[in-house]
């Protein structure tokens, strides 16, 4: 009986040890994915830096344009905002398309935000929720915070 107690514990020790050799993380799964050089780090900061230039100016021109016929001009006025959200939600896509694991996450961090916020207000504008109601308005002040971070970190953009 003895042998059999010692089988069973020799066989429970060899399926644990095979069982922690098909599951153990590699070395390179452990070390996580390699760090960007200083010259990678440096050209996907500026590609994202770009990037926010260009969505900002955008989400700028279109959210404070005025109806080309005046405040009655009422097709106008859903032509804007048409504008205005397709400025908010495309921008944040493509904000996001540009920022990438290169990306300093000092700069990564506040851009990821800031892009998944203006896609949330452009997404909620476009079921009719107006700037005044006060999810809406916490969202864009969030997001005219985390502009002000990212510019300050892309030197002034």
């Amino acid at each position: 009986m003895n042998v059999a107690v010692v089988a069973l514990i020799l066989a429970a020790g060899a399926l644990a040890l095979s069982a922690w050799t098909v599951f153990r993380p590699t070395a390179s799964e452990a070390a996580g994915p390699p760090a960007a050089d200083d010259a990678t780090s440096t050209a996907a900061k500026q590609k994202a830096c770009s990037a926010f230039s260009t969505v900002r100016r955008g989400v700028s021109l279109n959210t404070n344009a005025s109806a080309p016929g005046g405040p009655n001009d009422v097709a106008g006025g859903l032509a804007v905002a048409a504008n205005a959200r397709l400025a908010l939600f495309g921008g944040g896509e493509y904000l996001m398309s540009q920022i990438d694991t290169a990306v300093p996450s000092e700069l990564r961090e506040p851009a990821t935000e800031f892009a998944e916020t203006l896609m949330d207000i452009g997404a909620i504008a476009i079921s009719g929720v107006p700037t005044t109601e006060p999810a809406q308005a916490d969202r864009l002040r969030s997001a005219e915070r985390l502009s002000s971070v990212i510019a300050e970190k892309c030197g002034g953009q």
